[in-house]
């Protein structure tokens, strides 16, 4: 379930991921590492989702991405913008074998 609640509501997505089988994700306007710690720190999700259109660009989303999987915390990247940003995550995407879900060739 994606973008129940507001995304600063850290305590209410903590209690909906304790209490639901169904994997919870949110982040696509969230920006910067700093913002996603919250949710990560205590589990509040099971996926960040994080956009790198808005989060901060490719080292930013390469941060959060390296934070979500140190704890434990999936990643899909989001995306819903032009075709320029989508080939950015792509990019990013395909050359990080640290986001969660990558693998090096």
């Amino acid at each position: 379930m994606e973008d129940i609640i507001p995304w600063e509501l850290t305590d209410q997505w903590k209690t909906l991921s304790d209490a639901l089988e169904t994997p919870v994700l949110t982040g696509e306007d969230i920006y910067l590492l700093k913002n996603f710690r919250p949710l990560i720190d205590i589990h509040a999700v099971d996926i960040v989702h994080s956009d790198l259109a808005t989060a901060g660009g490719i080292l930013e989303t390469k941060k959060i991405g390296d934070y979500a999987e140190e704890l434990g915390v999936a990643m899909a990247i989001h995306q819903a913008g032009t075709p320029v940003s989508f080939m950015a995550d792509v990019h990013c995407a395909g050359s990080n074998s640290k986001l969660p879900g990558m693998r090096t060739p």
